[in-house]
């Protein structure tokens, strides 16, 4: 694909684009799914394409090639260049960052991983007397960037990816995922034992409650709200009016406890990667720092409207986070619970969604073991209940945070997160409607 790139770029040029982003992109997915303790038949996939962006006179376009020759690219090229034409024209586009630039170098690619045999993992999986079903997944990949304004880098890597949910019965489950771009990191073993104690607790009379309830939430379900604190740290977000951070530099937003950052470079991050869309150099950038708003995220076109620097998180059109991290406490999970002396235990949510996007209200499930607590001590399971509450809110209620962080990536949380077990006061549990 590197041929059909640097074809497209030259072809790009003579028709008049000015900027232009071209992105190859590779990768051979190996997924093996299981149910009831069962390994199903693997399935394999490969995909080859290159994203293109264009811009000419501040009107910007993006599309892509999926069949990656000559006549299909100058198809492509003759057809977006009279796209161009008739789409809007951005006022405030800044053009897109020059390079070459200087990256740091990232542990991305495990040999291990690319000759690994996925039932192997699985053996080592499944709980002795749970019934387990999910899906572990691996990836070889590289891209190739290149853009008229010098950058010309390649990257490759690999991934791991298991979701496991076991089952004591049908309505006592418990569910995780591991992720990771080593072998060695691949912690699948705790993922498994953490969804079979999980439904093992759940596995009693299941009540419902509503009211203000102090709430010990697991990694993998606050990782939903954690996400969405990432993406309205975008200055997208903010131009649009869709984020509870547009609030002035300093503004106290959070517990002065609370520190969350976004970071391209995380080590074994699932989406970590050397350069952004734009090829310029990922980094760490602080978004709440003592409880205060810290940061924005950045490309080069909003970095020149609010008057500062790219922090590498360019999208192919808006800046997004790469990998949002909270960090963590001095206290274990079972010193956390203690703590509670009426409240509740969240392992899991689902279907969290925004009653309004601008304040930060919202609304979400939990699902799985869900538990009532009391005086430290696990009582019965809960069901039929939902957390609406407001998430600058929730933040302010943080109590503390556990000692041990995860790094959580599920259909609800496409962004990687990494966090500890976080304990708040005063949080909204309401019934379904």
């Amino acid at each position: 694909m590197k041929e059909i790139t640097h074809y497209l770029l030259k072809e790009f040029l003579k028709k008049g684009a000015e900027d232009i982003i071209l992105s190859a992109n590779s990768a051979q997915k190996t997924a093996q799914k299981f149910s009831n303790n069962k390994i199903s038949i693997a399935k394999q996939k490969e995909m080859q394409e290159i994203t293109i962006f264009i811009a000419k006179k501040q009107k910007v376009f993006t599309t892509a090639l999926k069949q990656c020759n000559k006549k299909a690219a100058r198809e492509i090229v003759k057809e977006s260049m009279q796209l161009l034409k008739h789409t809007e024209t951005k006022k405030d586009y800044a053009g897109i960052a020059k390079g070459p630039f200087t990256y740091k170098k990232l542990q991305l690619y495990d040999k291990k991983i690319a000759s690994l045999n996925l039932k192997e993992i699985l053996k080592d999986t499944f709980p002795k007397k749970q019934r387990a079903e999910g899906v572990i997944e691996k990836e070889i990949f590289s891209k190739y960037l290149l853009t008229s304004s010098g950058v010309n880098k390649k990257e490759k890597g690999t991934r791991l990816y298991l979701s496991i949910r076991c089952m004591q019965n049908k309505l006592a489950t418990g569910h995780q995922t591991a992720v990771s771009r080593t072998l060695k990191d691949f912690t699948y073993k705790q993922a498994a034992q953490t969804a079979t104690e999980i439904a093992k607790l759940a596995d009693t009379k299941r009540k419902k409650v509503q009211g203000k309830f102090t709430i010990l939430f697991e990694p993998y379900a606050y990782a939903n709200i954690l996400e969405s604190i990432g993406s309205a740290a975008s200055a997208f977000s903010i131009d649009a009016g869709l984020s509870f951070l547009d609030v002035k530099k300093g503004e106290k937003v959070a517990d002065e406890m609370v520190n969350i950052y976004d970071n391209g470079l995380e080590k074994n991050g699932f989406c970590a990667t050397a350069f952004d869309s734009e090829g310029v150099p990922t980094r760490k950038t602080t978004i709440i720092k003592k409880g205060k708003r810290e940061n924005y995220l950045h490309n080069t076109t909003s970095a020149k409207k609010y008057k500062t620097k790219s922090t590498g998180n360019a999208g192919i059109l808006s800046p997004s986070p790469r990998h949002i991290v909270m960090n963590k406490g001095k206290e274990t999970k079972e010193e956390l619970l203690s703590q509670i002396k009426k409240g509740v235990y969240v392992t899991n949510l689902f279907y969290t969604r925004f009653n309004n996007q601008r304040t930060g209200d919202f609304s979400s499930i939990p699902r799985d073991g869900t538990f009532y607590v009391e005086n430290g001590e696990i009582k019965h399971a809960l069901k039929d209940i939902r957390i609406s509450d407001n998430v600058l809110g929730m933040l302010q209620n943080t109590i503390a945070l556990g000692k041990k962080q995860q790094q959580i990536l599920k259909w609800e949380t496409q962004t990687p997160c990494t966090l500890p077990h976080i304990l708040m006061d005063k949080v909204r549990v309401t019934k379904p409607n």
